[in-house]
């Protein structure tokens, strides 16, 4: 659903064959000698990490809608009183798609903590409402492990901090 909707249609496509691409890539980068040691948890956090992570780009109609009910107004307050004189300024404040261009790029820049939100099982509408996605995010994962689902919202999110070589942070086991 990334690219419907009128959000996110120039974007690069987040079809299946962007997960399948992902899988292939997780298949020759993991050496062989690792992949005989993994567990069948970890295969499967791999795995949904790699459908889940950019989940949060997913703009519904109606959370579109209901856009100025998040952060998106302040979001937008401030992109339009600090964008000088470039392309992004004149995309960000046309008359006719300048929400829509504003919109896609509040969730751009907040997609990875969106889908943390989301797995987590939290509707907070600062970052869009997300009503039924939470709820068929949570329908599709209610069988796993709370520790488990912590986890895995952790890794969708990571893949967008600049932190990731933070073993404190980020735990390679947990007991």
């Amino acid at each position: 659903f990334i690219g419907k909707s009128g959000i996110f249609e120039e974007y690069t496509v987040h079809s299946i064959a962007h997960i399948d691409e992902m899988l292939k890539i997780a298949e020759w980068l993991i050496p062989d000698t690792t992949k005989v040691k993994m567990t069948y948890a970890e295969w499967l956090m791999l795995t949904l990490a790699i459908y889940f992570h950019d989940l949060g780009m997913v703009v519904t109609k109606e959370e579109f809608e209901c856009r100025h009910e998040t952060d998106f107004k302040e979001y937008k307050e401030n992109i339009l009183d600090n964008t000088k004189e470039s392309e992004y300024e004149v995309c960000a404040k046309d008359a006719e798609k300048g929400d829509t261009f504003l919109y896609q790029e509040f969730v751009r820049e907040n997609h990875a903590a969106r889908i943390r939100q989301w797995i987590e099982g939290k509707n907070v509408k600062n970052l869009g409402e997300a009503q039924t996605l939470c709820k068929e995010i949570n329908d599709t994962l209610k069988n796993l492990d709370n520790m488990f689902k912590a986890d895995l919202a952790m890794i969708c999110e990571s893949h967008h901090k600049d932190d990731i070589e933070d073993f404190s942070k980020y735990k390679v086991k947990k007991m």
